[in-house]
């Protein structure tokens, strides 16, 4: 009798752990899907923050992403001009002359390119891609066992230009 009544303690405190097991664990989700929504929240408002100026207007948020890669290909493409001379580029023969010049351009002439057009985005963009940095890092040092569902909600936020 006394054997049955501790095998039944036992189960009952086996039990009992695994559910406290449970609760933490949802205790820890509910703790890091607050942490999560709140960074992405700053995410949005640090984006929409986000601006620069040329001579006519301010560019915000998603489009300073546009305009940067605007700008970019407009250096590429007048580097690939001055690189294979103007004149013989509009012969109709030659315009695929200037799209490999695009294509062979080596990684130090885009990295200079790059940074010629960046519109001093490094100081602006700051904020911007800590946040991203964070969000990431708090993803992959949590526990939680459906991580990637979190990374594709953040992923889901970004646009072809900020991921450009």
């Amino acid at each position: 009798m006394q054997r049955q009544e501790l095998q039944l303690q036992r189960n009952e405190l086996e039990e009992t752990r695994d559910e406290f097991v449970t609760q933490n664990y949802t205790l820890k989700l509910q703790q890091f899907e607050n942490t999560f929504f709140q960074m992405l929240k700053m995410y949005q408002n640090i984006l929409n923050n986000l601006n620069i100026f040329d001579l006519r207007n301010t560019v915000t948020g998603k489009r300073v992403f546009i305009k940067k890669m605007q700008v970019f290909n407009n250096a590429a493409n007048e580097y690939v001009r001055d690189k294979i001379c103007i004149q013989y580029l509009m012969k109709e023969d030659n315009i695929e002359r200037f799209n490999i010049g695009l294509l062979n351009l080596s990684a130090k002439e885009l990295l200079e390119l790059y940074k010629g057009s960046s519109y001093n985005l490094k100081y602006l963009a700051r904020a911007y891609f800590a946040i991203i940095y964070s969000m990431l890092s708090l993803i992959d040092k949590s526990n939680i066992k459906e991580s990637n569902v979190y990374v594709s909600i953040l992923k889901t936020q970004l646009s072809d230009e900020e991921l450009w």
